[in-house]
């Protein structure tokens, strides 16, 4: 390697977007390497030998002293130091080094102007200060944005009682509109140099009182309504804008919850609920998942998977199936209220949450129950459904359906049918027993052991999934026309 590639390779590294620090320690690396190579006898000459690459310096951060550490200092600097505390607000109104301050001469103040010259000043072009020429002037709109501006009216304005107001605005650096307003203003009390509200005397548009006592008496009988509702069902003249303002003045708008405090929130309300007193059923397909839909023509795996997961501590049923159908979603059911038993946990208890989908419910357009609705709520202790469109109402089952298409289908290659169920039976049983859930802080089953409806035992059988087109047979007897899957498609796990 030559030198010539040593800098064609920096400049490449530079060009890619590379920072300076980077590549400097990519040539320092590379430099250590060829002189080890020197060392050995591989090579004679180190090519990045009498190449540098610039640092660039670091630019320091302006720091801005507060009114509050500005206060500190004073007041630390009249009990300590009361003969120097001058120098310090000195230092302070001017901007000058200490050594800046120390090299001053009475040849350097003006006394008739007011001007105070730095002739020596020490600062350099990367430096930040307000010098003009190395002259360092204070004027009024100067020292009017520092600390204590009402002294220095009240300076201004005893200067223009004994020199005039032409030669005030000459000392002070201001004109002189402001400085025959705080003339006028001044009564002899610090609070009249103070300055003054700039809201409107009077508001002839504002809202009468009584129109506001009606906003407001609506507002805390429904808390939840906005500006323009409440402007709309109260028939108000005025804008919403206004109500919004009213409301305000009141102190009755919230700030929006932010995502994470919303999260929070329902965290608690999840943890006061009951175990398995709220499930949610839900259908993932698995024939759109890249990873495993080789797997799942090669060997005829089944394409739905139901899932019931309970929001009290995320334990979760799974059972898997061919078709897509409310029969398959009855077996579901019966299944789960078949493992809820086993555990000892009566689905008399348990709500079951699903959306919308023709798997579990009739279309919008029919009045009739669906065969899915009749059976779960004949079992379990009632069947609601989620608004239309609401999908973070099935959040704890969705979150179920991605973890397990990132952690085992996307992962795990399927060798048969037999092979895939017992892969599905360990991920679930490893998910309920030994994954840890941040977000409930806990494993299923570390919640459900904290909890008083802890189940004295748990069998197997009533985690493992199943193949549900097997056990139509047993549902006959509910009406409907799907027939039993065909012997050559059962799985014999004996």
């Amino acid at each position: 390697m030559s030198s010539k590639e040593v800098l064609a390779l920096i400049q490449k590294l530079e060009t890619e977007g590379y920072a300076r620090e980077t590549v400097r320690k990519t040539m320092m690396l590379a430099r250590q390497i060829f002189r080890y190579a020197i060392r050995k006898g591989f090579i004679a000459d180190d090519p990045t030998d009498g190449i540098k690459v610039k640092t660039p310096k670091k630019q320091r951060r302006i720091r801005w002293i507060t009114t509050e550490e500005l206060n500190k200092v004073f007041e630390a600097g009249d009990e300590l130091y009361p003969h120097l505390n001058h120098v310090f607000r000195f230092l302070y109104y001017t901007g000058l080094r200490k050594s800046e301050m120390m090299s001053l001469q009475w040849s350097d103040i003006d006394m008739e102007t007011g001007v105070l010259s730095v002739n020596d000043s020490k600062t350099h072009s990367n430096d930040w200060r307000s010098i003009m020429k190395d002259t360092i002037t204070m004027n009024y709109n100067d020292l009017a944005t520092s600390f204590q501006v009402e002294n220095i009216r009240l300076k201004m304005v005893r200067y223009a009682s004994e020199h005039g107001i032409s030669a005030t605005g000459r000392e002070f650096k201001a004109s002189l509109k402001t400085v025959r307003k705080w003339v006028d203003r001044y009564d002899g009390t610090r609070k009249s140099l103070t300055d003054l509200s700039r809201r409107p005397k009077t508001s002839p548009n504002q809202i009468p009182k009584e129109v506001e006592e009606r906003i407001v008496a609506y507002r805390k009988r429904y808390p939840t309504l906005g500006a323009r509702r409440i402007k709309d069902e109260l028939g108000l003249s005025c804008s919403h804008v206004a109500v919004h303002k009213a409301l305000q003045r009141n102190g009755l708008v919230k700030k929006h919850r932010k995502k994470w405090r919303r999260k929070r929130d329902l965290r608690a309300i999840k943890e006061e609920m009951r175990t398995f007193e709220k499930i949610q059923v839900d259908v993932k397909y698995l024939n759109d998942i890249p990873e495993f839909y080789r797997d799942l023509i090669r060997h005829r795996l089944p394409r739905y998977q139901y899932t019931a997961r309970d929001v009290r501590t995320g334990f979760t049923f799974v059972s898997y199936a061919r078709e897509f159908s409310q029969t398959n979603s009855v077996n579901f059911m019966l299944k789960l209220a078949f493992s809820l038993n086993q555990m000892g946990i009566d689905p008399k208890t348990c709500l079951i949450q699903t959306d919308n989908g023709t798997e579990f419910v009739s279309g919008f357009r029919s009045s009739k129950r669906s065969i899915c609705e009749a059976v779960v709520e004949s079992i379990f202790a009632g069947h609601r459904t989620i608004p239309p469109g609401a999908c973070t109402y099935q959040s704890d089952v969705e979150s179920f359906h991605r973890r397990i298409e990132e952690e085992f289908y996307r992962t795990e290659r399927i060798n048969s049918p037999v092979d895939f169920y017992k892969k599905a039976a360990t991920y679930v049983l490893w998910f309920n027993w030994m994954r840890y859930n941040r977000y409930k802080k806990g494993s299923p089953m570390d919640i459900l052991c904290c909890s008083d409806g802890l189940p004295d035992f748990i069998p197997l059988t009533a985690i493992f999934p199943v193949l549900l087109d097997g056990i139509t047979p047993y549902i006959l007897k509910l009406g409907g026309y799907h027939v039993p899957l065909p012997d050559r498609y059962r799985l014999d796990f004996s």
